[in-house]
């Protein structure tokens, strides 16, 4: 896999990480070659992520960023549209 050089140490352990635990599952996936893939070291990983659980959690966090930041806009979106109407149909 060719990484992006404009990506930081973090970046590429993530996007390391997401392609190997893709390819080739979490439990079969070591920390050294996650760190290998992304040009980092291991000692960079643990920095950054404190391990292989704290990688998978923040990969975890970003996929779910841009789904939790739309379904926010839409939450407040439908309270901003229902709040007049709240008196008279209160759900």
């Amino acid at each position: 896999m060719e990484l992006d050089s404009t990506l930081t140490s973090r970046g590429r352990l993530l996007l390391s990480g997401k392609t190997l635990f893709a390819r080739n599952g979490y439990e079969q996936t070591s920390t050294s070659a996650i760190a290998r893939e992304a040009g980092s070291s291991e000692s960079q990983l643990v920095r950054y992520f404190s391990g292989k659980s704290g990688l998978l959690e923040a990969i975890f966090n970003e996929s779910w960023k841009p789904l939790n930041e739309t379904i926010g806009k839409l939450s407040l979106d439908r309270q901003i549209r229902v709040k007049p109407f709240r008196q008279f149909c209160p759900f």
